[in-house]
């Protein structure tokens, strides 16, 4: 059997394949800084293990406050 290796690196495409997103999105979010990445050449790419890191230190999510969609202190009207 096989045994499988993560890869050295990953491109845009990947990490758009791994977070379910646009390409354009992916790549965004590296040019930001918001996802850790390094230029090799005029490519971006991520290191999995910068990227572990990075995901292991974002808060849980859980922060208390709920989110409606809908701008803060606006409410929908009543019919009559």
């Amino acid at each position: 059997m096989a045994a499988t290796t993560e890869p050295l690196i990953y491109h845009v495409s990947d990490v758009a394949s791994l977070f379910g997103c646009k390409v354009s999105s992916a790549r965004r979010l590296l040019e930001q800084g918001v996802i850790p990445s390094r230029r090799l050449g005029r490519k971006i790419v991520v290191l999995p293990h910068e990227l572990e890191a990075h995901l292991k230190n974002l808060p849980n999510g859980n922060t208390g406050t709920e989110r409606s969609g809908r701008a803060e202190g606006r409410h929908d009207a009543t019919i009559s």
